[in-house]
């Protein structure tokens, strides 16, 4: 029953407000380490939230707190009616979470399940505690320093190298392998998983691109990956992609082994490929921008 808002920000040293799903497989692993973090700061006069909201499946806010009880969370939550608050903190997929200072600014944010959360969390937290931003302003009198370079994810820091050699078949019986970028233009590689929100929002668009450059010699593929428990069948995998808009390829990643191979830590992650197997755009998330962004990358490759 306690309020959380711009004004409420303004009583802490810190803010924080862990975006996740309660059916999302990130956050619960994610989540479990948010908590060793917050029993450390729960004296320092930080706050910390995790802000539920719904990807497929609504959860009532019993079965909420049960799932969180079950990984260990032993403070506040807040649910986000219809998903209205994450979006407008640019929350696209799961766990995103947000660091805000005392004086209401974003002073951070964390998207997945990064490897190096409670070092890189704990750091900011100390310096917000101490009265500092955690983007320092300069000394009087000194030069303007420039400008921090946005965090980049792991799977974007793959931009440039060669893709992990990896083997797959499609639904359809087709062998998908890093051997075969070589015959195409280009290959789009959409990890998505089936129960995921986000993925559904997206592959729509995707969709899109596919029809104007499939026939250019792009490969698209949607590789399946595992989120949560639950298993699916092929079969309705088949028709949840195909009833979110979607008539890619379709080629299941048992235990997850190609997706983590590409360090995809969040649904949808979507790499392109080129000819020579060197990985040369990542997207993550469901991006508004993502069609103009993809069909750019996309028309310089097939020239």
């Amino acid at each position: 029953g306690k309020d959380i808002s711009n004004a409420t920000c303004k009583q802490n040293a810190a803010t924080v407000l862990n975006f996740y799903a309660p059916n999302c497989g990130y956050c619960k692993t994610q989540i479990p380490r948010l908590e060793t973090v917050r029993k450390e700061y729960a004296d320092k006069n930080v706050r910390f939230v995790n802000v539920t909201m719904t990807m497929g499946k609504a959860f009532s806010e019993e079965e909420t707190m049960s799932i969180l009880k079950g990984l260990g969370w032993a403070d506040e939550v807040a649910q986000d009616p219809s998903n209205q608050v994450g979006p407008k903190f640019g929350v696209t997929g799961f766990p995103t979470m947000v660091v805000i200072g005392k004086d209401g600014t974003v002073q951070a944010v964390h998207i997945g399940n990064v490897g190096n959360l409670e070092t890189a969390l704990k750091s900011q937290l100390d310096s917000l505690v101490a009265g500092k931003n955690i983007a320092q302003a300069a000394p009087p009198g000194a030069p303007p320093a420039a400008p921090a370079e946005p965090r980049r994810r792991p799977a974007e820091d793959m931009v440039g190298q060669s893709a992990p050699e990896f083997t797959l078949t499609t639904m359809d019986g087709k062998s998908v392998t890093s051997k075969d970028f070589g015959k195409h233009s280009a290959t789009v590689l959409n990890f998505v998983a089936p129960n995921c929100g986000f993925c559904k929002r997206q592959m729509p668009n995707v969709e899109k691109v596919r029809s104007e450059f499939e026939s250019k010699g792009v490969r698209f593929v949607n590789v399946a990956m595992k989120m949560g428990s639950k298993e699916f069948p092929d079969d309705e995998i088949h028709k949840i992609f195909k009833d979110a808009g979607s008539n890619i390829e379709i080629a299941k990643d048992p235990n997850n082994q190609v997706g983590q191979s590409f360090k995809a830590q969040s649904f949808p992650t979507l790499f392109v490929v080129d000819k020579t197997g060197k990985i040369a755009h990542v997207t993550i998330g469901a991006k508004a921008d993502l069609e103009t962004t993809l069909r750019g990358e996309l028309s310089e490759m097939v020239k």
